[in-house]
This record gives C-alpha cells, structure tokens and sequence, in this order.
C-alpha cells in the first residue's frame, strides 16, 4: 500500500467472471512438533446448501510426533475474476492489483467436508515434504495450499537441558492457489482464505532443538501457523 494521495489514488477494480469452480479447500491446518504436542481451535465460515455457515472448532489436539493434521476441509466454490488497476479522484491510499485475477468464495449446491484428515503420521522429524492438495472420496479439484516446513524464518526453540515450552500463535488468513479454465489456457491466481486459527505447540523437557518456519511469513503461498524441523541435542 503507497502513502496517501491527496488528489486521486489508485485502487484495484474487479472486473468480469471468468469460472467458478468447486474446490477441496483447507480452513483449518495444523502441524505438531516431533515428540512434542498442539492444541487448536478455529473459527471460519463457509458457503454451504442453505448459505453461509459458521463453523467453531475446539479443543483440537495433535500429539505423538511431527504430525500434520488437516483439521477441516470442505467443497467450496470460488469465482475467479479479472481485476485491473483504475484512477479515483480524491484523497485516498493506493492500492493496486497484485495480479490480474483475483478470487471469492461463492455459494454452492455441494458441500461435503472432512476433518481430522492426517498428511504425515508420527515419526517424522521434520515437517518438510508435506502434501500441497487434499481429495477424499470426491473427485473434485484440490486448492494447492502450503503447510510445510520450507525453511528456518524465526529463532530456533530449545529444550536441551531445560524444562518443557510452550508457544502461543494466532493467524487469522492465509493462502491458497486456484487454477480454472479461461478464454485463452488456464488460469492460476491466489485467494485469502478467511480464519481464526490459534494453536498452542508444547515442546518437552530435554527434547532437542526444533526449527521453525513460520508459515505466515513464508514468501510463497502464507500457511495458518508454524511448522518444525527438529535436531537432537
């Protein structure tokens, strides 16, 4: 976002639909650090028969390793649509287009959904690898989301010789990658997918040193929460 402007700003235009498509989407994705634990809970809305519905999810728990849960997942649509930059007089900030398409929720006359759904069982060290796109008994289209460990963005957490920890985070977005047929080939672009997720992650006493990623501040696709790599003391 650029500063303000005093006589006319910049701003992003939504333009003409392209498709909607339904897609396996993600609103709730939760990682636990090896040997360790993760509390969650969720709060998200989403398009379902009779409209929109609001879902509560709470006092989730992952346990017994680097396990990667898919804590809710359901068919929803998503309008893609052309967007381009336009000139409005008067004093405003400037916001342009970050891509020439962007993407809405939209309602539907399908919904199915799943929970609990695990993408890497206990043992793994390392929460790198982790599948990208999710289907179950549907055949529909997965939205590519990003949940992995990529690499280290935020200090190292230690148990070596210490107590147990404990670490508090809260996101309230993040991304996924939809592709639908255009005009002219497919059509790829980012959409937001709205909801409050808080996890708390335990790590044991004299356990090891874990890295972490912090999804949200990952330059790709934005995950949920974190995600671990861990090293022995």
């Amino acid at each position: 976002m650029g500063g303000l402007a005093l006589f006319s700003h910049t701003v992003c235009a939504r333009g003409g639909s392209v498709d909607t498509v339904l897609f396996w989407t993600p609103f709730n994705l939760v990682n636990a650090p090896y040997l360790g634990s993760t509390n969650y809970s969720a709060n998200f809305l989403v398009y379902e028969l009779f409209g929109l519905t609001n879902v509560t999810l709470t006092k989730g728990h992952v346990g017994q390793g680097n396990v990667s849960v898919g804590g809710y997942f359901e068919t929803e649509n998503w309008t893609v649509f052309s967007q381009a930059n336009t000139t409005d007089v008067g004093p405003g900030f400037d916001r342009p287009c970050t891509s020439p398409y962007g993407a809405v929720p939209s309602p539907t006359s399908f919904s199915v959904s799943v929970t609990g759904h695990i993408f890497q069982g206990p043992g793994n060290t390392s929460n790198a690898n982790e599948p990208t796109t999710f289907s179950y008994g549907v055949p529909q289209t997965s939205a590519v989301f990003a949940n992995g460990f990529i690499s280290a963005n935020q200090p190292p957490i230690s148990t070596c010789g210490t107590a147990g920890k404990e670490l508090n985070v809260t996101s309230s977005s993040f991304d996924i990658s939809l592709t639908v047929p255009g005009p002219r080939g497919s059509i790829t672009t980012v959409a937001l997918v709205s909801s409050h997720q808080d996890f708390t992650y335990y790590f044991p006493a004299n356990g090891g040193t874990w890295l972490v990623d912090d999804l949200q501040q990952n330059s790709g696709l934005r995950g949920p929460g974190l995600a671990f790599s861990w090293q022995t003391c």
